[in-house]
This record gives structure tokens, C-alpha cells and sequence, in this order.
């Protein structure tokens, strides 16, 4: 690792790119070259030094880490190297996760039992690749501690913890034993183009009233003391009613923003209570895509506003783009990047002149000659910003600082 940090990743001589046709003016030159750091200098991405985030970060106790897309290999490498240098460098010791709070129970709960590609099984598909297996690993071995925060199911994984605590208490097992099967039959219903407001209403409603006898059963009153697999079964059970609720809700009306925010609050309210619950005073790693832990949004409720609402100056957001390359979409497709949009000012266009493999940059606290593009609106395609389909957006109402990789490819699966 290097260990002397590089205070600059713009040469001045390098900008030679346009902004909206024209060439960078002195003061955007210098903005640049001040207030960019090379993070990694070539491609290899063991040489890293994230030294230059010790003062923006040492004090906050909340860092988000977004990817502009759910497969992008360098993102998730350089990412794992973030992470390393907050758990060893600055205490960060917990990650959430954008997977199933119940999927990601079992793996922190018998860490130890399982391996770490066997610890990747409750993420989403697009996360199950090598690069997540190695963060598993190191995150194992250093007896770091996992957990999701998504409200839709990721994985199979939650299914033998609901039936391990259930039994423990003598519940009568005809209350427990299919409702995670009968949930993946009608979530797939729930979420068809097809799917009819008659045809699935009676069957949600049942298996919705099927959870809260469950938890019900868990949570009855007496009980002195909950375990930590518990009270996270009783959450992921408080989350299928959620999620069955607002689709059931979905399929009634239609309604695409409904349903988004339904999942950002319901996302924003997990990491609330995993944070109360267990981790009030630890320092924690959030990461999940570029829309969700964005610290602002003008036409959705995300969760990253939601948290910034809650936690306030304990948080710092930042968002990760690319320049070019290729990545994987959720379907796992390889989807190529377009060029720069030519009409106006594209992120590219910045990327591009980047001197380093990947650079970061904290935004200003108040505006400086030469940083208008980070208060203006500035072209950024590849990635999902909000319903509306929009490919613009102002960076700094968005994010606390920018995460820059020149290029970036499809990761390797597990």
C-alpha cells in the first residue's frame, strides 16, 4: 500500500476536455487539481491509499458507500479496500448491507461455520462473485460483523433460522414450517406484469396473517429477555408483512413511487433499529446503490435522506461512478457503457482526464471558483437516479464526497 498520499489527481496539463464545448476555464483547473485525490494511481488496485479520507472520516460514525450499478468488479474491489482501511484504520467494525435483514442474519450469527463463499448466499445474485467472497473472507477473519438491511428477500438462507428459533420456543410448527415457500410463490406473483389485485389479494392477506401469528408467538408478553436471533427473526418476519403489504398495494394502484418509497422507509427504519438495537455506539460501513444512500432526492424519499434526517452529521454519503468499460445488469447481463454524452457536461468527460486509476473528492462546503459543476447539473447515465428516468443531477445535494474509477468490467461469479 502506499503511504505517502497524493494530494492531487488532475495535472494541469491533462485538462484538456470541454465543458459544454469549452475548455476548462483557470479556476475549474485549479479547483481540480487542489481538491481530486489520486486514490490509485495505476490498475492495479493493491496499490491504494486512502490516507486523504482519514480527516474527513475519523469522526463520523455513519460512511455510505453507493455503486452506481449492482456488477461492476473494480467497484466492488476498490470498495473492499475502502472498507479494509475503516476497519483498520479508523474502528469501522460493522457493514450493512443492501440484502435481506433476514438473509444475513445466519451468516453473522454462525460466521464461524461457514465459509465465506457459504456467507455470500444471502446476498441478492448480482453479489454473489468473487470479489464479495474475498471482502467475506476478510471480514471473517478480522470477526468483523454483517448484516442487511433490505427489506425484500435476497436468498433461501432465512428460512432454517425462522424454524430453528420458532422450535426453541415449542410453537406448534404448522404455524412456520412453509410460509418462507409460500412467500417465494407469491412474491412472484406479486411482482408480475400480469398480476391481478382479486387474484392475490386473498392469498397475501392469509400468509401476511400467517407471519404476525408467528411473531406474535415470539414476541408474547412475559418474556424477559431476547436473543440476538430473536429479535432479528422477529424483525424479518416484521418485514414479509411489510413488503406483502405495500406490493399488495402495488398491485392495486400502480403506483411506482408509492412502492419505492415504501422500501426506502422501510430500509432507513432497519438500519435505525440494527443501529438502537445492537451497534448504538459502533461505527458502521452502510453500502447499497448510488440511489439509495444518496443524501437527497427531488422526486423520491430515499433512504440516504431519510438517515441523514436521523443521524444528521454522524453520516457521510459517497457516491461511486465510472468512466467507461462494461458492467453486469441485475440479470446478469453485460451491458457496454456509452461514450460521454457530447451535447453537455458528462461525469466522463471528467473522468476521463483523471491522472489516476481512481480519485476522490470531497465536496466543498461552500462554493469555490472553478467547483460550479458540482452546484450545476451534470450528465450522468449508466445508473438508476430516480422513476422519472432522469440523467441529471446535481452531485453535491446528492453526496458528501465522489468515488472516480476510469474503467470498470463485469465481476467474476462465485
Amino acid at each position: 500500500m502506499l503511504r505517502v498520499p497524493m494530494l492531487f489527481a488532475f495535472a494541469i496539463a491533462c485538462f484538456t476536455g470541454s465543458v459544454r464545448g469549452q475548455p476548462l476555464n483557470e479556476n475549474q483547473t485549479e479547483f481540480l487539481a487542489r481538491s481530486l485525490v489520486t486514490i490509485c494511481p495505476g490498475g492495479s488496485l493493491s496499490e491504494t491509499d486512502w490516507h486523504a479520507l482519514t480527516p474527513l472520516l475519523k469522526d463520523k460514525r455513519i460512511v455510505l458507500i453507493g455503486e452506481f450499478n449492482h456488477g461492476s468488479k473494480e467497484v466492488f474491489l476498490l470498495r473492499n479496500s475502502l472498507i479494509r482501511y475503516l476497519h483498520e484504520n479508523l474502528g469501522f467494525n460493522t457493514v450493512l448491507f443492501e440484502s435481506g435483514i433476514g438473509e444475513l442474519a445466519l451468516p453473522n450469527l454462525q460466521m464461524d461455520n461457514l465459509s465465506p463463499k457459504q456467507m455470500t448466499f444471502g446476498f441478492f445474485g448480482g453479489w454473489r462473485t468473487l470479489e464479495f467472497r474475498e471482502l467475506m473472507g476478510f471480514i471473517r477473519a478480522e470477526k468483523m460483523t454483517v448484516a442487511g438491511f433490505d427489506v425484500q428477500r435476497t436468498g433461501g438462507s432465512f428460512r432454517q433460522l425462522l424454524i430453528e428459533t420458532a422450535a426453541e420456543t415449542g410453537m406448534d410448527s404448522t404455524l412456520y414450517n412453509n410460509l418462507e415457500d409460500r412467500y417465494g410463490k407469491i412474491a412472484r406473483r406479486l411482482t408480475a406484469r400480469s398480476a391481478v389485485y382479486d387474484s392475490v389479494r386473498q392469498e397475501t392477506e392469509a400468509l401476511m396473517s400467517g407471519y404476525r401469528k408467528v411473531q406474535a408467538g415470539l414476541a408474547h408478553p412475559g418474556k424477559t429477555s431476547t436473543t440476538e436471533a430473536q429479535a432479528l427473526v422477529e424483525r424479518t418476519l416484521l418485514n414479509r408483512i411489510a413488503y406483502l403489504d405495500y406490493m399488495l398495494q402495488f398491485v392495486r394502484d400502480r403506483n411506482w413511487s408509492k412502492r419505492w418509497t415504501a422500501r426506502d422507509s422501510a430500509m432507513a427504519e432497519n438500519v435505525v433499529w440494527l443501529n438502537d438495537r445492537f451497534w448504538k455506539q459502533d461505527k458502521l460501513i452502510i453500502i447499497g446503490h448510488n440511489y439509495h444512500i444518496s443524501k437527497f432526492s427531488a422526486r423520491e424519499r430515499v433512504m440516504g435522506q431519510l438517515l441523514r434526517e436521523h443521524f444528521g452529521d454522524e453520516m457521510y454519503s459517497i457516491g461511486t461512478f465510472a468512466g467507461r468499460g462494461a458492467y453486469a445488469d441485475n440479470a446478469g447481463k453485460t451491458i457496454q457503457m456509452p461514450p460521454p454524452d457530447p451535447t453537455g457536461l458528462d461525469i466522463k468527460h471528467l473522468i476521463g482526464q483523471m491522472a489516476g486509476f481512481a480519485g476522490f473528492l470531497d465536496m466543498p462546503d461552500k462554493a469555490e471558483p472553478g467547483s460550479d459543476w458540482l452546484n450545476g447539473k451534470i450528465t450522468v447515465n449508466d445508473t438508476f437516479i430516480d422513476l422519472s428516468g432522469s440523467h441529471e443531477m446535481v452531485l453535491s445535494r446528492h453526496f458528501d464526497g465522489l468515488l472516480l474509477l476510469k474503467t470498470v468490467s463485469p465481476p467474476e461469479k462465485n
